[in-house]
């Protein structure tokens, strides 16, 4: 998770010395921290310079050899060694710093490109074409079959081509595809000023399954309308979900659930044929 982004009033400009941070390396800015590291590595150079000059100055004390009894014999080599010490604390502790410092920025940096890369795996799979296998027409070997009709969406992305898919997954599993065409928008009646896919009866999104009224388990509408999604239950207890006897029905529910995880089974339609389905397919999900 990316840190907390400060506010103007949290956060102003750098304190003197800049790789003070009143707030914490947390809080912020990305301003503040790129400072901060310059600021960091600057004043560690500041205390190489303090080390070198302490080294320099025990070299010439050793060299001269002023007496004890003078300031600079007593008290010379106390403040060379002091030099040395803290010339070594300095630039250790600001190393630490503008490292800390240096971190937070690197992190942040891959935070910004994880989520770009989330957002762009959930881009390219929503731009990816949706695909029926050959596992839904294994879904659907030994069940029995039904007449069915094929209504999608026209002009929205992938419903034709996942249109296309379907029936050639359903005629190879002895399933009499009757119609195959663009949803027609309703001219008249309260249909008319609703999304063209209501009109079909399907969903906004998705594959919904229309059956027929008369459809064994259904009939004078018992069934209600349910979004059934493939996620850890058994894909049998879900179809139990829409409450349907029909063999064929369960069949075809499961087969879509194997292969695309998702569908929806709408109410009956009174229109239909005694005993057939209507496939409505919409954008994705």
């Amino acid at each position: 998770m990316s840190a907390p982004e400060p506010t103007p009033n949290q956060h102003p400009s750098n304190s003197f010395p800049a790789w003070r941070l009143k707030n914490g390396v947390k809080y912020a800015t990305e301003g503040q921290l790129e400072a901060a590291v310059e600021a960091c590595e600057l004043w560690g150079w500041v205390n190489a310079g303090i080390l070198l000059v302490g080294l320099v100055a025990e070299a010439c004390l050793a060299g001269f050899d002023p007496p004890h009894s003078s300031f600079l014999g007593r008290w010379g080599p106390v403040l060379a060694d002091s030099l040395v010490v803290i010339g070594v604390a300095g630039e250790v502790q600001f190393a630490r710093m503008g490292s800390r410092r240096q971190g937070e920025l690197s992190q942040r940096s891959k935070d910004r490109l994880a989520e770009a890369n989330r957002k762009l795996a959930a881009l390219q799979k929503q731009l990816t074409p949706r695909f029926i296998g050959p596992e839904f027409s294994e879904a659907l070997q030994g069940h029995p079959s039904a007449h069915v009709r094929i209504a999608y969406l026209k002009d929205a992305p992938d419903t034709l081509e996942l249109s296309g898919w379907i029936v050639s997954r359903l005629v190879p599993a002895g399933w009499e595809v009757d119609d195959f065409g663009p949803i027609k928008s309703a001219t008249e009646g309260p249909l008319a000023e609703l999304p063209t896919i209501f009109s079909a009866g399907g969903q906004l999104t998705g594959v919904t399954i229309i059956p027929s009224f008369d459809v064994p388990g259904i009939a004078g509408g018992r069934l209600r309308q349910v979004s059934i999604f493939n996620d850890s239950i058994n894909a049998v207890e879900r179809v139990k979900e829409v409450g349907a006897t029909s063999a064929a029905l369960k069949a075809l529910t499961e087969a879509f659930l194997t292969s695309i995880g998702v569908v929806a089974v709408g109410l009956p339609d009174m229109s239909l044929p005694a005993g057939s389905f209507r496939i409505v397919v919409g954008p994705k999900v």
